[in-house]
C-alpha cells in the first residue's frame, strides 16, 4: 500500500523524514544577487564593504610609493637646475601639480585605493618643495650665482671697485691683507663684521672689505672665514641685502677715521673661491639627498600606517 499523502503522525508518519527548519530568504528584485564563489559580498566582510582588499599587496604599494617618490625627485631636479633660472616656471609646475593631486582627491573619493594615492601625492608635492626651496635659499642660489659671475684675478686693493662690480670671485694680487687694527662688529641681533683690505699702497678710500655675521669683536678683531690663514688672498662676493654692512662700513669710518668709497664690493676673505662655490654645491645635494631619506621614513610609515588601520577594520568587521 502506498503511504498516507500527508505523513500525518496518524497517518504513517515517519520520523527519518523530518529536516531542520531554515528561514527561506525573501528575494529582493533591488537586491542582486552575490556572484558565485563572491564570499565577501555573500558574508558582508570589511573588504567586500570597502570595495577592495583590505591589505596594502606589493601592486598596490607600487603606485602609493613609487609616485610620491618620482615627484619628489622631479620637484628636486627642478629646483638643483632650473629655478635659479625661471623660478615663475618652477613655482607653476608644483602649483599645477598640488591642484591636479586635490582634484583628484575630491573626483576618486569614493575609491579608497585612488584616494590614497592622491592623498600621497598631494603631500609629496608640498613637502618636497619646501625641501626644494630650503635647497635653493641655503645653497643653490649661492652656488649658481658664483658659477655664473665672472672671475678676476690680481686685482689690487687699491683698484676701483666699480671696475669689477660684475665680480663674483675675486683674487688680489701679493701683498693684498686685513687691516685687522681697522676691523669692527656692528651689533644688531647678530653681528656684522666689517674689515677693509690694505695693501702697502695705503688707499685713501677702501675700496674692498671683507665681512662675515658673529665672526669678531666689537673692535680690532677679524675671525670670519679663512682670516687666521696667511695663506688667503681671495674673495667670494657678498651682496647687502639688508643694508647692515653698510652700517657697519660707516661706524668703522667713523671709529678709525678711514674712507671708504661710496660703493666698495663685500667679500668673504677665503683662500679658495672654487673650493666655496663647490661646497655650495655639496650642501644643496646634502639637503635633497636628506629629503629624499626624510620621503622615504615619511610615506613607508604612512604605507604602515594605512595598512595596520585597514587590517585592523577588516577584523573588526
Amino acid at each position: 500500500r502506498a503511504p498516507p499523502p500527508h505523513g500525518g503522525r496518524g497517518q504513517g508518519f515517519a520520523p527519518h523524514s523530518l529536516k531542520p527548519w531554515a528561514p527561506q530568504r525573501q528575494s529582493d528584485p533591488l537586491v542582486a544577487a552575490p556572484a558565485a564563489g563572491n564570499t565577501a559580498a555573500m558574508y558582508g566582510s570589511a573588504s567586500g564593504r570597502l570595495g577592495y582588499d583590505a591589505k596594502l599587496t606589493p601592486d598596490r604599494l607600487m603606485p602609493l610609493l613609487g609616485a610620491p617618490f618620482a615627484i619628489a625627485v622631479c620637484v628636486f631636479m627642478l629646483f638643483a637646475f632650473v629655478f635659479h633660472r625661471s623660478a615663475s616656471f618652477v613655482v607653476c609646475f608644483v602649483v599645477a601639480g598640488i591642484v591636479v593631486s586635490a582634484a583628484a582627491l575630491v573626483r576618486y573619493k569614493a575609491t579608497p585605493a585612488h584616494v590614497h594615492i592622491a592623498a600621497f601625492c598631494l603631500l609629496a608635492w608640498c613637502l618636497s618643495a619646501f625641501i626644494g626651496l630650503l635647497s635653493s635659499e641655503v645653497a643653490f642660489s649661492h652656488y649658481w650665482r658664483l658659477h655664473d659671475s665672472n672671475a678676476y684675478p690680481n686685482v689690487l686693493p687699491s683698484t676701483s671697485a666699480a671696475g669689477v662690480a660684475d665680480a663674483g670671485k675675486v683674487s688680489f694680487a701679493d701683498g693684498a691683507k686685513l687691516d685687522v687694527s681697522k676691523a669692527l662688529g656692528y651689533m644688531d641681533v647678530s653681528t656684522f663684521c666689517v674689515a677693509p683690505i690694505v695693501d702697502e699702497l695705503s688707499p685713501p678710500l677702501v675700496e674692498f672689505w671683507a665681512v662675515g655675521v658673529n665672526c669678531c669683536p666689537a673692535r680690532g678683531g677679524f675671525d670670519c672665514d679663512d682670516a687666521w690663514s696667511p695663506e688667503a688672498r681671495s674673495g667670494v662676493v657678498v651682496h647687502d641685502t639688508t643694508g647692515e654692512y653698510a652700517a657697519a662700513i660707516r661706524m668703522a669710518e667713523a671709529v678709525y677715521g678711514i674712507a671708504s668709497a661710496d660703493r666698495p664690493m663685500l667679500v668673504r676673505w677665503v683662500v679658495d673661491p672654487e673650493t666655496v662655490e663647490l661646497n655650495f654645491w655639496r650642501v644643496g645635494v646634502a639637503l635633497l639627498l636628506g629629503g629624499v631619506l626624510v620621503f622615504q621614513v615619511v610615506f613607508g610609515v604612512g604605507a604602515l600606517g594605512l595598512n595596520a588601520i585597514q587590517s585592523y577594520a577588516s577584523f573588526g568587521r
